[in-house]
């Protein structure tokens, strides 16, 4: 009998095997090109840390109208290490620029296959 039936049988109700999910999420970062951390928010919803992609160098959010765009939610820029914590929404990107994805899977995958 291995562990994780003995800890069912004793009434958990998830058991994590940290091997497996350390290989999912190597995998995740590996097929996703220039993603830099990836967070499973629910089976269906993940937010992606990821460099700013470069056609966005000199635009805003509001200028790309981004959510509506693409259907996804930035909750967060980074700019050389530093979060932006206010009104990053109206401040252009430059080159080096990260950010906080949420959203959709589905739509986080058709975003990063186009970008």
């Amino acid at each position: 009998m291995e562990v994780g039936e003995i800890l069912t049988n004793l009434g958990a109700d998830r058991i994590i095997y940290p091997e497996e999910e350390a290989g999912k999420k190597v995998a995740r970062q590996e097929v996703m090109t220039g993603v830099i951390e990836y967070f499973e928010i629910t089976k269906d919803v993940s937010a992606v840390e990821m460099e700013v992609p470069h056609q966005f160098h000199g635009k805003s959010l509001s200028k790309l109208n981004f959510s509506k765009k693409y259907g996804l939610t930035v909750s967060l820029v980074v700019r050389q290490g530093q979060p932006i914590l206010t009104h990053f929404a109206e401040i252009p990107f430059e080159a080096g620029d990260f950010f906080l994805i949420i959203g959709e899977n589905s739509k986080i995958e058709k975003f990063k296959k186009r970008y």
